[in-house]
């Protein structure tokens, strides 16, 4: 059986009489919503990604202004503000622009994109495969990771892969009716992030739409106004924001839609060769990378033009296999290259891995019975593991490691979750033995690798992640200055110290000498301070002030301890 037969096997008919849909739709919302809720405050601000997008909704609600909102003391906002309302709006309910407040609309987003995959795929793959693929996406590492972030990229991807399905829809029948979600969704992907929004799922449509045999000037007119219409509303706020920001807001939205993409930038932004996405992408499917891996011990190698036949697949695997290469491939073209820009292929590859799943199920049932017990024993060893650390005794612990080995037993939110996934790695052990049917056996298999995410997210990584934040540096300066502004000086352009400035409410100002006061407190990194000395230190004294923990701590902004000096200005 080889790539025909892995497409087109005659075992995905039995998905077609299943559970109630509503039922199935019920159980992915109550899923995701565990998974990825329950533990958005746990963890603290620890990287300056999402500091800086929760700071511009803080700086909204401060100023009034919900259009371009300065924050830092003169930055505008790098991406446009739909994130930072939706943060604005989540702050009413979370009492402030907290940590829950700025991660909700990921987490939400996220919810949208699993209900968004299994509405795809439940009528003409049945629900069994639409519930299947949905919990694969939640538990692959990428898109769990993004979903309880506070940063642009989900919201996004939940707003490309909507209108992709939308204008998938679209297309099927005939194109002939007004494609109303589609438009509203392109204009929530331009408002996300840009014109990327709108351009991505359009061309992955029309090339979809010519391989089924659409007729060219009808499709690629079609599409053309639907983009357009879908950017009148981006329009509005894209005009706002000019008639305020001037020429700089023009320059740096053409270098963040411009210049990311064709390599002109005026700074480096993660720069990777070629091959780094396809990295990131193993990586992101993981633990199903491993499945794939597993699975090529059971096939057979035809030639080569058995990979040819995309005639014979059905219109979903057609359009997953369309998009996933299209959105794949536009993403190595730029020399900015990072793993989350990836996200909207991510449901595509998790209906892929569905159908490796029933394809091994006829194939190989062992080799999927190995994974599931493979899976099963980390589930196991994770939880035994946690309860044996904190007993060994070792020389010069870390940081990180003595409060993990202080809380953990203090912790009964992680022993609650250390015994699911003990127990959900026992019963996959026990049952996949008896596993009857490819969908029992892909369940016993998830339910211990969401145990294990479960694990993570509400027992592990908040200790681990909040020894990195900078909440303590934050507390101490709010102690020593409760009012007004406190100064950074950062000699590496663009970069700020965003988790501080966040737990601060938006009090750091850049230093610029004319401008401060006569005397304040000044944040600097410990390379630089030399630096500032050599340039203002015949016009003002400073004082180190003691004791500050900065100096023992790497800020996570600026990957360096951080002195903090009090100055004056001398006469």
């Amino acid at each position: 059986m080889g790539w025909r037969g892995f497409c087109n096997f005659a075992g995905i008919m039995e998905t077609r009489t299943d559970y109630n849909q509503r039922w199935m739709m019920a159980l992915v919302v109550a899923i995701y919503a565990f998974t990825f809720i329950p533990w958005l405050g746990l963890t603290l601000f620890n990287s300056k990604g999402e500091p800086r997008e929760a700071i511009v909704a803080l700086s909204m609600l401060q100023s009034g202004d919900w259009v371009l909102p300065v924050s830092y003391g003169g930055d505008i906002p790098y991406k446009p503000p739909f994130l930072a309302w939706c943060i604005a709006l989540a702050s009413y309910l979370c009492g402030g622009v907290t940590e829950v407040a700025s991660r909700l609309p990921s987490a939400l987003a996220m919810m949208a994109l699993g209900l968004t995959t299994a509405w795809f795929l439940r009528r003409e793959q049945g629900g069994r495969v639409a519930l299947v693929t949905a919990l694969i996406l939640a538990s692959a590492i990428e898109p769990w990771r993004a979903a309880t972030a506070c940063r642009v990229d989900m919201v996004l991807t939940a707003f490309m892969v909507g209108s992709l399905v939308s204008l998938y829809c679209w297309v099927e029948r005939g194109s002939r009716w007004a494609p109303f979600w589609s438009v509203l969704w392109i204009s929530g992907a331009v408002l996300t992030k840009g014109i990327v929004g709108m351009g991505l799922p359009c061309l992955v449509v029309w090339v979809y739409g010519l391989l089924r045999g659409r007729r060219f000037w009808r499709l690629t007119l079609g599409l053309a106004a639907i983009g357009i219409t879908g950017c009148v509303l981006p329009a509005m706020w894209y005009i706002a924001a000019y008639q305020q920001g001037g020429e700089g807001f023009v320059s740096l939205m053409l270098e963040e839609n411009i210049g990311r993409l064709t390599g002109t930038m005026s700074y480096d932004s993660h720069v990777h060769p070629w091959w780094y996405n396809f990295i990131t992408v193993l990586t992101g499917m993981l633990p199903y990378t491993m499945l794939a891996l597993m699975a090529l011990f059971a096939a057979r190698y035809r030639r080569l033009r058995d990979l040819c036949h995309w005639t014979s697949l059905s219109p979903e695997r057609l359009f997953s296999l369309v998009a996933t290469l299209i959105i794949f491939i536009f993403y190595c073209i730029p020399k900015s290259k990072r793993s989350v820009y990836l996200l909207p292929i991510y449901p595509f590859l998790a209906y892929f891995v569905t159908l490796l799943i029933i394809w091994l199920w006829q194939r190989s049932r062992g080799l999927l019975k190995a994974y599931g017990r493979v899976i099963g024993s980390l589930a196991i060893l994770l939880p035994l593991a946690l309860c044996i650390l904190p007993m060994i005794s070792l020389k010069g612990k870390s940081a990180v490691y003595s409060l993990y080995a202080d809380s953990i037993d203090a912790n009964p939110v992680a022993i609650v979750l250390m015994i699911v996934a003990l127990g959900a790695g026992v019963v996959a052990w026990r049952q996949l033995g008896r596993a009857r049917s490819w969908f029992r056996a892909a369940g016993l298999s998830l339910i211990p690798t969401l145990a294990i995410l479960w694990l993570l997210s509400g027992g592990v990584l908040p200790t681990v992640l909040n020894a990195k934040s900078d909440r303590p540096l934050a507390a101490e300066i709010e102690q020593l200055a409760p009012e007004g502004p406190v100064y950074s000086y950062i000699t590496t352009p663009m970069l700020r110290c965003y988790t501080i400035n966040y737990y601060l409410g938006d009090r750091l100002r850049e230093w610029c000498p004319a401008s401060v006061a006569a005397s304040g407190y000044l944040l600097i990194p410990a390379n630089d301070v030399e630096v500032w000395q050599k340039q203002y230190g015949r016009s003002f004294e400073l004082q180190e002030v003691a004791p500050w923990s900065g100096i023992s701590h790497k800020s996570c902004d600026l990957r360096q301890p951080i002195a903090l000096y009090r100055f004056h200005r001398l006469q």
